[in-house]
Formats: C-alpha cells, structure tokens, sequence
C-alpha cells in the first residue's frame, strides 16, 4: 500500500503535468495565430491584386507568390509544434510523391487538427493543398478571404430532400468543382476530399450503422467530379490515413496541449482509377462509388493495425 508521502507526491506530480500542459497549448495557440496574421498580411498584397486585376496572367503570378507564403506557414507552423513538443508524428510514404505533379488526395477525418497535418505535410512534398469548402467558410474572418484568394473551391451543401426536389442543384455543384479544376490546369495542385463527408464522432457512427469499424460511410461525389474534371492530369491518389492515440481523435485544446501524440500518418500513392463512360457501362458516380468503399474496406483494415501498434507502444 502506497505511503501518505508517495499518494501526495504523485498528486503533486499529476497537477504540475496539468498545468504545464495547459501553458503549453496557450503559448503554441498564441504563437501560432500570431503566425497566421504575419503570413496572411504577406500573402494580402498579391490577394488584393488578383481581386482588383482579374487577369489570367495576374492571376497565375499572384498565386505562385501565394503559395510560397503558404509554404512558409507550414514550415513555420511545423518549427512552432517541434519546438513545443506538441503533435509529434511518424510519416510513413509508400510510393513516390513529387512537387511538380498533381494529385488527388482522399483521407479519413477525425479531427480539425487533420487540417493542419495536411498543410504541414505538403511542405516540400506535393503541392499545396486545396479543399473542397463549406460555402459559409467564405466569411470566415482572414481564412475565408485566404481561401477566396488561393482559388479554393466553395461548394454549396443541399440536402438529398432538396436535389431529389430540384436535380438541377446537383448539376451546381459539378459545375463549381469544374471552374475549380480549370482554375489549377496550368499549374500542378493537390486537391483533398474527405470522402466523409464530415468528422468521426460516436453520434454520427451510431447514427449511420456503417460496415466499417473505424469509418463513417463514404460518399463517391468529390471523387468523381475531380476525375471527370482532372483525370487526365492527375498523377496519381494519395491515399492517406490518420490514426490517433484517442479513437475519435483529439480535440484542437487537447491537441495543443501536447496529449495526444505520436500521431501515425501513412500515405499510399494509387493509380488513378479509369471509369468507362460507354452506355452500357454503369453511371461515373456508380463506378467511383464502389472504388471508394473498395478503398475504405483497405483503410479500415489499416486503421485497426495501426490502433493496435499505437496501443502497444503507449502500455
């Protein structure tokens, strides 16, 4: 049986931890916003040319420069995490990922701070990143304006209810994602797709009973429609999964404080898949759907492997 001495010191050994971890999230927090607003002002200029000279060459001059100020965000953001010992990782690549090509990249997601591992990672790796966004994300203070500038794309979300009502809103968003992918034909891009939808949580598992054990059901729309529009530039799929110590995923606070690591990381360069188009082949979103749930049955194999490594190593 522990002593009086031995109970207290332990005590006083879990407090100290406590708020050591909770200085430690303040400080990255405030360091890393303080990041942000200096590399957003450097990117402000060449944003604000493009909005006031709409002009193709401008455009493309001003997004080199902005995607340069963005490498140097995730550098910088990488630096900052280092230096705090917060959100360690183990990168493992399988394949060979270029700089100069272009890529479509699908990924599990638990968490927001899955966001900011992407951006990190692509920092001399692949391409710069970009998203498929809520629209409301457009008024979103510094990061809306950022996105808007670096040609994101904004896309509406209408219910199945309201498509089923009016098809012609399904048609929008393939639209929206084709002026996206004509945007980046001139210059390589790696565009991301949680295939989710949105982020793992217990309520939303519960909620939709799926086949796998580690994922939400996929949805094959953002697939599709970046390979109806870029197939023929794409340079392959990054495959890429994410696995926390905590089954859900970190919240961002918990995140920062440093809690929540090693994170393991694997990216699986594919072959970019060839839907037929013939009219007795089934329809492309068909055809994209059964790839992707093809892909979710090997991550969510992979998933549970890597659970089982992070659980024995953390004993």
């Amino acid at each position: 049986m522990p002593s009086t001495d031995t109970a207290s010191k332990a005590t006083e050994a879990s407090l100290w931890t406590r708020v050591r971890r909770q200085c430690t999230a303040a400080i990255t927090l405030t360091l890393g916003v303080i990041w942000l607003v200096i590399c957003f002002l450097l990117l402000l200029p060449a944003a604000l040319i493009k909005l006031c000279v709409p002009h193709p060459t401008v455009r493309d001059w001003c997004a080199g420069r902005m995607d340069r100020v963005v490498g140097l965000f995730s550098a910088g953001m990488q630096g900052l995490l280092t230096l705090m010992r917060v959100g360690a990782f183990e990168l493992r690549i399988d394949g060979e990922l270029r700089t100069d090509r272009t890529y479509l990249l699908v990924c599990n997601h638990q968490s927001w701070v899955d966001i900011l591992y992407l951006l990190i990672l692509h920092h001399r790796r692949i391409p710069f990143p970009r998203f498929f966004l809520k629209r409301e994300l457009l008024w979103f203070p510094i990061i809306g304006f950022a996105c808007w500038a670096m040609d994101f794309p904004f896309m509406r979300r209408y219910s199945s209810k309201a498509k089923a009502a009016n098809p012609a809103l399904a048609k929008r968003d393939l639209e929206t994602a084709r002026a996206a992918c004509a945007k980046y034909r001139n210059r390589p891009v790696t565009i991301i797709n949680y295939v989710e939808g949105t982020r793992m949580s217990k309520d939303r598992y519960a909620a939709q009973q799926p086949r796998w054990t580690h994922l939400l059901k996929p949805k094959a729309g953002g697939v599709s429609y970046v390979i109806d529009a870029m197939g023929d530039q794409l340079a392959g799929v990054i495959d890429t999964t994410i696995v926390y110590p905590t089954a859900e995923g970190p919240g961002f606070w918990r995140f920062m404080t440093g809690a929540e690591q090693p994170v393991l990381i694997e990216m699986t360069v594919r072959p970019v898949p060839q839907f037929s188009t013939t009219e007795t082949d089934p329809p492309m979103r068909e055809q994209a759907r059964a790839w992707v749930n093809a892909l979710w049955d090997d991550k969510d194999v992979r998933i549970g492997a890597l659970r089982d490594e992070l659980a024995t190593r953390l004993r």
